[in-house]
């Protein structure tokens, strides 16, 4: 990817790479994500007006729209040791906002919901063919990259 890249563009690419953010629970709090996060890890970040975000799909995490806000707020108020702190804080203090139930209720919940998706690529499929639906390469694709998005996210929450 190159840097001629827009943001929108940009987090484009992470679904396509890592799979929906929705389809996983948010590093911070195990709820539902609805963002892919930039980390602000990236030492070639692009800095666009306001935003700031990565053309490398591996310096985003899932994450849920109030943890996203939270993340990004720490970040442009703290740096060094002291935004360190912060992050660990308001990681903490997500996590004790969520019991296990709620947690395993998510998790349920978008195990389903994977499983609907994977359901529809398979009678629908993506992509293009001579009768409209997707080839078995595609739709096994699909189903790779919602499985390397789960993984990718419980590997993160084991980090973190």
């Amino acid at each position: 990817m190159t840097a001629e890249i827009g943001y929108y563009q940009a987090h484009r690419q992470v679904d396509k790479v890592h799979g929906l953010a929705r389809h996983n629970a948010c590093v911070w709090c195990g709820l539902d994500a609805q963002d892919h996060a930039y980390t602000h890890n990236d030492p070639n970040e692009i800095r666009d007006g306001g935003r700031v975000y990565s053309v490398n799909t591996n310096y985003y995490v899932a994450m849920c729209r109030r943890c996203h806000r939270s993340f990004d707020w720490a970040h442009k108020h703290f740096s060094g040791a002291a935004l360190k702190r912060e992050l660990e804080r308001r990681r903490r203090e997500a996590y004790a906002r969520v019991s296990e139930e709620q947690r395993k209720a998510a998790a349920e919940s978008r195990a389903w919901a994977v499983e609907a998706a994977e359901a529809w690529y398979e009678e629908n499929g993506w992509g293009s063919s001579p009768h409209g639906r997707a080839s078995s390469a595609v739709v096994q694709a699909a189903h790779e990259r919602i499985r390397r998005a789960y993984e990718q996210n419980a590997q993160l929450r084991a980090e973190h």
